[in-house]
């Protein structure tokens, strides 16, 4: 079976095209804002990577490291980029070429329920070997406070955050993507993925 742990880690490839990110949202009454951490390797170049975009900046921004600046550890489960780290349960992201400093605790994950049959919620696909992309959801919705600070302003932040991850060698280059996870009835979450490669 494959375990949630296994989900959050990194898979260590060493085939190139090869890519890997945690994405996340957090969302409240003054702002929603997304995040993904990670790292491209092309034949060409070799990065890591974060992107920043909320509501009150209509632009995404992008801030590329040199490969060596993306430390992992496993246990513990971290990942640090110069001066932004990433935990299970903490989450910071700071950079002078970010206009956006962001540092969130939240509480436990909520994980998705799991069976033989569908061990992640790539279903019996998980059990495949070498596919082009692979998703996972680490965290369907838990609480999370702390601040966002934008142009000297500081905004307080208390309310829910989403989690998931992608890695392989190719990302589709044109997919359906249908979520939600704000319902009227507490913990029902809608999901419709259709990737189409060429």
């Amino acid at each position: 079976m494959i375990s949630y742990e296994q989900e959050w880690q990194l898979h260590q490839s060493h085939k190139i095209p090869a890519f890997e990110g945690w994405y996340f949202r957090v969302v409240d009454n003054q702002v929603s804002a997304a995040v993904i951490i990670g790292i491209a390797k092309t034949q060409d170049k070799q990065e890591a990577f974060i992107q920043v975009f909320h509501t009150l900046c209509q632009s995404m921004e992008k801030v590329s490291y040199d490969i060596k600046d993306f430390v992992y550890q496993e246990e513990p489960f971290s990942i640090s980029i110069k001066n932004s780290i990433f935990k299970k349960h903490y989450i910071h992201i700071e950079d002078s070429k970010l206009s956006t400093v962001i540092d969130l605790e939240l509480d436990m994950p909520l994980h998705i329920q799991t069976t033989k049959y569908a061990p992640t919620i790539m279903g019996p696909f998980a059990y495949l070997k070498n596919m082009q992309c692979n998703h996972a959801i680490i965290n369907l919705e838990s609480q999370t406070h702390g601040y966002m600070k934008y142009q000297n302003q500081i905004y307080n932040i208390q309310g829910i955050i989403y989690q998931e991850k992608d890695w392989g060698n190719s990302f589709p280059k044109k997919y359906i993507w249908v979520q939600s996870n704000c319902c009227l009835q507490k913990k029902q979450f809608y999901f419709y993925r259709v990737p189409q490669f060429h």
